[in-house]
């Protein structure tokens, strides 16, 4: 038996709508596919990735394109009009399914509903759409859209949870090898935090600017892009008198750099950002790609996290609420023994932000000396942390995701 996936890199999108290399790993194969391998060989199904004309197209096959988030939303039309017209026959009429893989972004919501619009102008049957992610809730989000859309069962799609993004570290040795440090409780290090945000997202402009009413941005390793560059609408700005202070206090300074990058380079991999950053501060304050219901319901851990993780540095995370929980949910352990989470389960964007400022004042005011005690505790948390990134294993995916959905697709 064989579950069968085309070479998608045979079926260029000129329009932008799909990619078909982004998002892959070693030898061309998509990101679940080393998660999955092994479980399916110990039922006797190979995963063969085929060119179009060694397919057997009397039984199910696969085509895997990554989704192009900046310009799905604005597509209009067929969104299997990309194809060819052998592949487009085979999704209408044939054997094929085609998997829209999302497995680097978690905007489950937006894209869902996105998705739904697009198949009432599409050819193709809604039951030959699968759509992958590692958004932590896209069950309930799906069947939130199912509800608030008014979805037949017969115009349902099937969602797989495929929540391994940890495997951008895992595959290669040299990935891992990029964070070894010696001393993670090096003394007197010269500022007490890390904050990275590249990109200038709303949020992490107000948090900035938050962190800059308090007069706390000199004791921390800050960057933050230009809004300009991200054609950010800063009129969306939370008009607190707070954020309107600190922002007033950077925005002549802006882009923030704290590297020679000036934050372009390597956008989302293992090695953005020297270590020396991580040696050199205490703790992080995580910025999440998703912060509130404006920009998505879902939730999920990213690249970001994970390097935190590798670099075995305390974090304290701006991300949706109960983002924490999610992360215990998948074995990771936080920091409430030192630090205060609180702000987790806080549904306002405001106060969660406030939160996070206020002990982010608290711990800048720790004193080194308490610092080097406060790490020594943490290691065999940071350790397990690392370990549980570094060590990320298959069946932690295949079992506790939705990747045996695959096995419906098995010839």
């Amino acid at each position: 038996m064989e579950l069968q996936i085309l070479n998608s890199y045979l079926t260029p999108d000129s329009t932008g709508l799909f990619s078909t290399n982004q998002y892959s790993t070693i030898d061309s194969k998509p990101l679940w596919y080393n998660f999955i391998v092994r479980h399916l060989g110990e039922i006797d199904v190979d995963i063969n990735i085929l060119p179009y004309e060694d397919l057997n197209k009397n039984k199910p096959w696969i085509l895997d394109v990554a989704v192009q988030g900046w310009t799905w939303y604005d597509f209009k039309g067929d969104i299997i009009a990309v194809f060819n017209d052998s592949i487009r026959d085979d999704l209408l009429n044939g054997s094929a399914y085609l998997l829209l893989n999302h497995e680097w972004e978690s905007h489950t919501y937006k894209f869902l509903i996105s998705l739904y619009e697009k198949l009432k102008d599409s050819s193709i049957d809604p039951k030959k759409i699968i759509y992958m992610c590692h958004g932590a809730d896209l069950e309930s989000l799906h069947n939130e859209v199912i509800k608030e859309c008014n979805i037949p069962i017969d115009r349902r799609i099937t969602t797989i949870f495929s929540p391994h993004l940890a495997c951008v570290f895992h595959q290669t040795k040299t990935k891992l090898d990029f964070f070894k440090r010696n001393d993670i409780t090096v003394v007197n290090k010269p500022k007490k935090y890390l904050f990275l945000n590249r990109q200038p997202h709303i949020h992490r402009i107000e948090m900035t600017s938050l962190l800059s009413h308090y007069d706390l941005l000199e004791q921390g390793y800050v960057s933050l892009g230009h809004p300009r560059d991200a054609r950010i609408d800063l009129t969306a700005l939370n008009k607190d008198p707070r954020i309107v202070d600190g922002f007033s206090k950077i925005k002549n300074n802006l882009p923030l750099l704290i590297d020679t990058t000036e934050l372009k380079s390597d956008l989302s991999m293992y090695n953005s950002l020297s270590m020396d950053y991580y040696v050199n501060s205490y703790f992080s304050l995580v910025s999440a790609t998703i912060a509130s219901d404006t920009q998505d319901r879902s939730r999920a851990v990213t690249e970001k996290e994970f390097k935190t993780m590798l670099a075995q540095h305390p974090f304290l995370l701006l991300g949706r609420p109960y983002t924490l929980r999610h992360l215990k949910d998948m074995g990771f352990m936080t920091f409430d023994k030192w630090f205060d989470e609180a702000y987790d389960e806080e549904p306002d964007l405001l106060t969660r932000m406030t939160m996070l400022t206020m002990e982010v004042k608290r711990l800048v005011n720790i004193p080194n000396a308490k610092w080097e005690k406060m790490l020594s505790e943490m290691i065999p948390i940071l350790r397990h942390n690392y370990n549980r990134v570094a060590k990320y294993s298959s069946e932690r995916c295949y079992f506790t995701g939705d990747l045996k959905k695959l096995l419906y697709y098995v010839a």
